[in-house]
């Protein structure tokens, strides 16, 4: 949360395929949320701004420092990426390896 309201994290990324297997809609471009402390206190509104939807190998260099967790360049992004989404949890919750 400190990265979100020092400005740090102004970008996020999820897998497509975990709102599909969850049967949830994608983020709407104009959508605002609440964010919350530990003890449910708001502390920020955030706004979705875009939402683009693109293969791993077409994420751009600009997205990886803006996702505000500690990769300096979009080839660390990626190797990040690939090794979570390929992880226990995320195998468990799209039902079945990604591909």
């Amino acid at each position: 949360m400190a990265a979100v309201l020092s400005g740090a994290k102004t970008t996020t990324t999820s897998l497509l395929r975990r709102y599909e297997a969850e049967g949830e809609p994608l983020p709407v471009r104009g959508r605002r949320s609440v964010l919350v402390d530990s003890p449910e206190r708001p502390v920020a509104l955030v706004e979705v701004t875009e939402v683009r939807v693109v293969p791993l190998a077409e994420v751009d260099p600009g997205h990886a420092p803006d996702e505000g967790e500690g990769c300096a360049t979009v080839a660390e992004w990626r190797s990040s990426h690939e090794a979570c989404r390929h992880g226990a949890p995320v195998r468990e919750a799209i039902g079945g390896p990604v591909s």
